[in-house]
């Protein structure tokens, strides 16, 4: 049984473009949440509309070691970003870079994550009440990564992208790619940075719907995740949704360093947004689940 439903967008600050996307979407639709960039180009102004919502609106801090600019200065945190400052790591290399290091080398890791991380959840925290924390790219599900961002300070909420398996026919591809290789990973993971978070008083999420299907969320697949936790005891569910897209021009720091610029304009991100507008969707939600904020 779901017991509650949060239902988010993540890239929140990333830019004006998708920031004021993601702000319609909750003023016209069935957003409850937004996952803020801390090292976005328009954290100023999503954190200035956010306060306008903020009794209606809750606030996690999307922590991101993957792409953009860092906001620890390069000499600080020389292992995760290159001369540009820019984070130059995939969640995958991160984790294999981790792995195949010497001791001394894992620990400086460590406390260059530490330091960054730090940066991002004040910088976000030192102008507005959050207790929330989630990952870019889920990058806060490699181990050393999850237990550091168990010790920020506030923190009482990770979101544990832990999917129910569900089949939708037609879509093989989806079952055979990269996204589903990271549910597969995370279910793993899921089980242990959980049982972290639990022992030290942190809520996690039981699943989210997402993953899989991630960046291209429709009835369908919100329909067939949400039928396959009817008879879980689900506790909190966060359904995952992009509806940002990006202006032309923006992001040209971003451009700099890795980055899937093509991801930001993608048309499915228009149809995510016309979704959590809809109607039906409400329908959905309503038919026998109670979202509450």
């Amino acid at each position: 049984m779901v017991q509650r439903i949060i239902i988010s967008a993540d890239d929140f600050g990333l830019s004006r473009g998708v920031t004021d996307s993601i702000l319609e979407t909750f003023d016209k639709g069935a957003l409850t949440s937004v996952s803020l960039l801390a090292n976005g180009e328009s954290v100023e102004h999503a954190l200035i509309e956010y306060r306008e919502r903020q009794q209606r609106l809750r606030l996690a801090v999307h922590l991101n070691l993957t792409e953009g600019p860092a906001l620890s200065p390069a000499s600080r945190i020389p292992h995760l970003v290159d001369e540009r400052g820019m984070f130059k790591y995939s969640p995958v290399t991160f984790l294999l870079v981790y792995l195949l290091s010497f001791p001394a080398r894992r620990r400086r890791l460590r406390e260059e994550v530490i330091c960054e991380l730090g940066a991002q959840w004040e910088r976000v925290r030192s102008d507005i009440h959050v207790e929330a924390a989630d990952g870019h790219q889920h990058v806060h599900m490699i181990p050393f990564i999850f237990d550091i961002v168990t010790t920020l300070p506030g923190v009482t909420y990770i979101r544990v992208p832990t999917e129910p398996f569900y089949y939708l026919s037609g879509n093989v591809g989806r079952y055979l790619g990269i996204h589903a290789l990271a549910r597969f990973l995370f279910l793993i993971l899921g089980q242990h940075n959980r049982t972290r978070a639990t022992a030290r008083g942190i809520t996690t999420s039981q699943y989210v719907l997402g993953l899989l299907f991630s960046g291209c969320m429709n009835l369908e697949t919100v329909s067939a995740g949400l039928s396959a936790l009817k008879h879980r005891q689900a506790g909190i569910v966060e359904l995952i949704f992009h509806p940002g897209m990006a202006k032309e021009g923006e992001l040209q720091t971003w451009r700099q360093g890795r980055f899937d610029m093509a991801w930001h304009y993608a048309p499915a991100r228009v149809r995510e947004k016309d979704l959590l507008m809809s109607e039906q969707f409400r329908q959905l939600l309503n038919a026998e689940y109670t979202s509450k904020r």
